[in-house]
């Protein structure tokens, strides 16, 4: 299978805490299991998935604490 490598400027908590998650319950990395759902979602449906806008008081991990829920 052919492959395409990507990359973009994230906080460095948010993505050491989601590849916990990633390793702890599917055993790849937050990059292999989100391309992999993220692509296949978008082959599916054709669209981009939406996501509950956070309030700036917002926990800052409360959105990937709501991924890890949905994809569980």
């Amino acid at each position: 299978m052919a492959t395409k490598t990507f990359s973009g400027r994230v906080d460095t908590k948010k993505l050491e805490y989601a590849d916990s998650i990633a390793r702890r319950e599917s055993g790849v990395s937050f990059g292999q299991f989100c391309s992999t759902q993220l692509l296949d979602y978008i082959c599916d449906t054709g669209t981009l998935p939406t996501f509950p806008k956070q309030g700036s008081s917002a926990d800052p991990f409360s959105t990937m604490r709501l991924l890890s829920r949905i994809h569980s």
